[in-house]
């Protein structure tokens, strides 16, 4: 069940997975799951990547159970 303001319970999370580079997980972005962001994506960083971008780059793949993801959103400098 999906985490409501007010409410202990848990918000909801499904298994996935982030892509790991020199130790810093890039996860998917929340709106489009085919972009990829690093920590402080949004405050101190705007960088965006593809899954294969990172795994040129020598990511891996790395289980996690994140927050639904969606598909197709609009991710860009005006749209962070």
């Amino acid at each position: 069940m999906s985490n409501l303001l007010g409410s202990n319970l848990p918000a909801e999370r499904v298994p996935s997975h982030a892509l790991v580079l020199n130790g810093v997980p890039y996860l998917p972005h929340y709106r489009n799951g085919d972009v990829y962001v690093s920590p402080g994506y949004g405050r101190s960083n705007f960088d965006r990547y593809t899954a294969q971008e990172l795994l040129v780059k020598g990511a891996q793949y790395q289980p996690e159970m994140l927050w639904p993801r969606a598909t197709g959103g609009v991710v860009n400098e005006m749209n962070p």
